[in-house]
């Protein structure tokens, strides 16, 4: 069915789905406020990169600090506006009126969780990278990466296999 055919619905947060838009703006927030707080203390030389098994390999001046946050706000913030048209999305089935409402709520619910997930890694790499700054931490640590892929992948098939369960 072409996207233009698809039914427009205006859907309700539940409070489940409110509870994880605040937390994952909350952890947008700290990321910022922890590179607001540490500025003044951060060494001229930070950890810009880490390898596979979670050591910093790359290092830059302090201004690449800023990167992150700024990254990860407008990620957050992009994200969070085009989960708001999921009527526009790209599904492996046909969208019907019947089959509509659930398949953009799983949809929306996805791209929430997977927000709330990011802006948690975004924040973990950026608080590492600081105490490695500060000589207080070697790296990431060696589970960082599988425990990431995991965390998003499997976030992925779970909505995957749930929206399988109600295409209709």
């Amino acid at each position: 069915m072409a996207t233009s055919k698809r039914p427009v619905l205006r859907l309700n947060y539940n409070s489940g789905e409110k509870i994880l838009e605040v937390a994952g703006l909350g952890l947008v927030g700290l990321t910022i406020g922890l590179t607001i707080n540490s500025w003044g203390s951060l060494p001229e030389r930070v950890p810009t990169h880490f390898n596979a098994v979670g050591q910093p390999d790359g290092y830059g001046e302090k201004g690449t600090f800023l990167i992150v946050p700024i990254i990860l706000t407008i990620l957050y913030l992009s994200l969070m506006l085009v989960s708001r048209i999921p009527h526009y999305f790209n599904y492996p089935w046909n969208i019907t009126p019947q089959n509509a409402a659930g398949q953009y709520r799983l949809a929306r619910q996805m791209l929430l969780l997977l927000r709330v997930e990011i802006a948690a890694i975004f924040f973990y790499i950026h608080w590492q990278g600081l105490e490695v700054s500060f000589g207080r931490s070697s790296g990431l640590g060696v589970w960082f990466l599988p425990i990431f892929l995991v965390m998003v992948f499997g976030t992925l098939l779970i909505y995957i296999i749930r929206m399988a369960k109600v295409r209709g």
